[in-house]
């Protein structure tokens, strides 16, 4: 059947994949089921150039759907025969076999939507292509649920798009033996099950902002207080008289300009720059270089001087960049291009630490960290990465640590109510903090995180199938069979079941990896025809090629209740 290794003998196709004994009455009515359908699908394909009228859309709509037809007749067989062992009269045996072929026939029309189209007109497959309809990396999701021993479902990476084929897998996910809503119940717990793992791994702790907060006081007082003193063993260790040309040449110009301006105003600032070349000229050590460099800047500490600040402050700036440049070149010479270094390093990362006040929320942080550590939370969970940068730039390994569990603790926090994780609410958090966790996070962390997040949202429907069981109208086939059971006793019961093992085969991981090798073909071309029909008979072999996913004894209501997503086999190329 449709390049597959099934025999066309029905019933010994499932006698093999449910262990049935020969001669069993459910295999017979299968095989009689799945066949009628088929030859009245060839016949009707056949008669269809011949046909006029209304018989023409007779033939075309039997001819243009074999393996809804297929699928149909067998569900009919089954739902007959047993209804016909449950010992129903004639009259419900035939309303039986109606609802499991109409159940069949819609249960395939919905799940197999898309394929048979593509495989009439495939010069017209995007963007309508059943590979089009994969969700974005698709893989890495079946990937990630291996690894996260979380199951993936068909219908997770192919998520139907129409209300029919949402039809579909919901009255699949309602029946609780032959259907899948064992397999989704096991799902949702496999996603609590990630996150729990997730949590555990990286230590989500409530206490980790009042350590991260703690780490920065400690780390940044330790970082500057090691750098100061490598700064001042070099200046300690270098006498004699700083030559400072540049520093002095640069002076004289800011004095002019400032004049220029307004001398009267600038008149402080102006004095101030005078003394300090009196000084630079007078012959100083390094020390006092730096005292007296430390002095200039603390002028506008005077709030009278505030409305000459501007220009004032920018004078004084333009001092500092010659003044190193004397001071440098005169510790290369004395002490050597190591002390030059040395000191120039030290320098240069203490300006830049002076620069993050600059930041705003780093001064806070900074200001408030022993009193008010929570301010570190308003870093981490902002929406700033520069500020979050800094403040990983200025925690220690450890602290980098707990502001990894401060995050992973929010997420959980925020997907946690009555001592339930909600799965998604998690991966929602998650993809809230997505800027902190690219920070705090290194790459290959990061990636892993991503990956569950993507994971967890792709199988949303675990969660949805158990707070949102069908009601109302969604639910009409489903109750269509359980009220005929209710009037005839478990004779409807098969159609169900058939339907609900329609709903086990389509979300089968055979199934699921016949569709992720379709998608990595390229829309309308030969691979993509080829791979067409394979998809199409994956969907008619899952129960020989995996007998769990189909009845492990002879009948549908036997049938599995989940599969192991440990015993998956691997996809092949």
């Amino acid at each position: 059947i449709a390049g597959t290794n099934l025999s066309t003998d029905l019933g010994r196709t499932f006698r093999e994949a449910t262990g049935a004994p020969q001669g069993d009455p459910l295999a017979s009515a299968i095989n009689r089921g799945g066949t009628a359908a088929l030859t009245m699908t060839g016949a009707a394909s056949a008669a269809r150039p011949f046909a006029q009228g209304a018989a023409q859309g007779v033939t075309n709509a039997l001819a243009s759907q074999p393996v809804q037809q297929f699928v149909g007749g067998m569900t009919a067989g089954a739902s007959g025969e047993g209804a016909r062992q449950a010992g129903a009269p004639p009259l419900v045996q035939a309303g039986a076999s109606i609802l499991g072929g109409v159940l069949g026939f819609g249960g395939a029309n919905a799940m197999t939507s898309g394929i048979e189209a593509a495989s009439a007109a495939p010069n017209a497959l995007a963007p309508q292509a059943a590979n089009s309809r994969l969700i974005p990396n698709a893989q890495e999701v079946v990937n990630t649920g291996k690894a996260a021993k979380t199951r993936v479902l068909t219908s997770d990476i192919r998520p139907p798009k129409t209300r029919l084929a949402k039809l579909g897998r919901n009255v699949g996910d309602s029946i609780p033996i032959a259907g899948t809503a064992g397999q989704r119940a096991a799902q949702q717990t496999e996603r609590v099950e990630a996150v729990q793992k997730l949590m555990k791994e990286f230590g989500a702790d409530d206490t980790a902002i009042e350590a991260v907060s703690k780490d920065l006081v400690a780390t940044r007082g330790a970082t500057i207080g090691k750098l100061t003193q490598a700064k001042k063993s070099v200046i300690e260790g270098i006498p004699g008289a700083v030559p400072a040309p540049k520093a002095i040449a640069e002076i004289d110009k800011q004095v002019a300009k400032l004049s220029g301006i307004d001398a009267k105003a600038y008149a402080p600032v102006i004095e101030r720059l005078n003394d300090f070349k009196t000084a630079l000229q007078s012959g100083k050590n390094l020390e006092q270089v730096e005292g007296q460099r430390r002095l200039l800047g603390d002028l506008f500490a005077d709030t009278s001087l505030a409305s000459i600040k501007g220009d004032g402050q920018k004078a004084i700036n333009a001092i500092y960049d010659p003044l190193k440049q004397d001071m440098g070149a005169f510790i290369e010479a004395a002490g050597g291009p190591a002390a030059k270094a040395r000191w120039a390093g030290a320098n240069e990362r203490l300006s830049a630490m002076a620069g993050e006040l600059d930041a705003s929320a780093f001064k806070n942080l900074l200001n408030n960290a022993e009193t008010t550590p929570e301010s570190a939370a308003k870093i981490i969970f902002g929406k700033t990465p520069s500020d979050m940068k800094r403040l990983y730039g200025s925690l220690s390994e450890k602290g980098r640590t707990k502001a990894q569990s401060a995050i992973m603790f929010q997420a959980l926090e925020k997907s946690t109510s009555n001592d339930m994780i909600s799965p998604q609410k998690f991966a929602t958090a998650m993809e809230a903090m997505s800027k902190a966790t690219g920070v705090f996070f290194s790459p290959a962390d990061k990636a892993r995180i991503d990956g569950i997040t993507r994971l967890l949202k792709a199988t949303q429907h675990a969660a949805d199938a158990a707070a949102n069981p069908m009601t109302g109208a969604q639910n009409t086939p489903l109750i269509a069979g359980l009220s005929i059971g209710q009037l005839f006793g478990t004779a409807a019961l098969p159609a169900t079941a058939g339907a609900g093992l329609l709903a086990r085969v389509y979300e089968s991981a055979p199934v699921r990896d016949a569709f992720l090798r379709l998608g990595r073909t390229k829309p309308g071309s030969p691979q993509e025809r080829a791979m067409l029909p394979k998809v199409t008979a994956a969907l008619i072999a899952a129960n020989e090629n995996n007998p769990q996913y189909m009845a492990n004894a002879p009948g549908l209501s036997q049938a599995a209740a989940s599969d192991d997503v440990s015993e998956e086999r691997p996809i092949q190329p």
